[in-house]
């Protein structure tokens, strides 16, 4: 009870903290996306909550009309412990909004993969 109270003060100070006006080409959302990839991979499903719940909080609904709505179900299979399930909607909303996002934000904006590692070449 102690740690999902806890939980819950913690992602509420997140939220508040979280600019939501102009915040997608932020690096907290890459660090975030960081987080919940962590969790995925260690097999947390639960653990992977937090970050749905900030995530959502960076959700800009005139470029991203449904990324608040993706953030929710992952945040809802997450808590139900449905580990397929909240990758399912990760893989969805990237599906969705990554060149998008990569376009208007740049590739090191958020998320990250291999890509961004690699040396840009300068014109």
């Amino acid at each position: 009870m102690k740690r999902v109270l806890l939980t819950a003060v913690i992602g509420a100070a997140m939220l508040a903290a979280a600019p939501t006006a102009n915040a997608a080409g932020n690096p907290a959302l890459k660090r975030i996306m960081i987080m919940m990839n962590a969790q995925a991979s260690a097999g947390n499903a639960r653990g992977m909550q937090m970050a749905f719940i900030q995530t959502r909080a960076w959700a800009k609904a005139d470029e991203f009309p449904k990324w608040a709505e993706y953030a929710e179900r992952g945040r809802a299979a997450a808590h139900a412990g449905n580990l397929a399930g909240a990758k399912a909607v990760c893989q969805e909303c990237h599906d969705a909004y990554r060149d998008q996002f990569r376009n208007k934000y740049g590739s090191k904006s958020g998320g990250g993969d291999k890509d961004d590692k690699l040396p840009k070449k300068i014109d």
